[in-house]
């Protein structure tokens, strides 16, 4: 919590736009909960790197965690996602020699090569002969601008959609 603070009150007015965004989401929270909207949600934002049930990529971090979180916490999570990373899902930033760039989450490493994997599941492997740069990101993969897309109800909607699958049903 020091951290996201910290990193909150860095800059006074991102602070009070995020911090109003999540007055806004957050009142969605009392009402009640489309569990097939939010599956619709899920199916379209998160797919690409959480995996659910049998669907979906383990590119992110696993959801069953969310079960024991208030959904407030889940709602900063899903606005403002590069406040808290875990060290697993550490996002690196590769730069060639010739030019190119790669991000991606650390797959795996060594003495020749690093693997970056991606949304989707997919990888980038680099000679680490070719490699100029390599350095971890403070932004999170997951999107920090979902608000742009997901309104309240439907960030209400998803993490209903989310406890339900986990078995977990109600608020928390």
């Amino acid at each position: 919590l020091a951290a996201r603070a910290e990193r909150l009150l860095a800059n006074p007015n991102a602070s009070a736009e995020l911090q109003q965004r999540i007055d806004r989401y957050q009142q969605a929270l009392d009402g009640p909960r489309d569990i097939e909207r939010g599956k619709q949600v899920f199916a379209k934002h998160c797919l690409t790197c959480h995996k659910l049930r049998n669907e979906g990529y383990d590119v992110g971090p696993q959801l069953g965690t969310i079960i024991n979180k208030p959904d407030e916490t889940i709602l900063l999570d899903l606005l403002d996602p590069s406040s808290r990373i875990e060290p697993e899902y550490q996002s690196y930033i590769v730069a060639t020699f010739d030019g190119r760039t790669f991000t991606g989450i650390l797959a795996s490493d060594s003495p020749t090569s690093v693997t970056l994997r991606r949304e989707k599941d997919e990888t980038d492997s680099i000679l680490r002969a070719d490699i100029d740069l390599i350095r971890s990101s403070e932004v999170s993969q997951m999107p920090s601008n979902l608000h742009e897309t997901i309104s309240p109800r439907d960030a209400a909607d998803l993490i209903g959609y989310m406890r339900e699958a986990f078995g977990r049903t109600g608020k928390k």
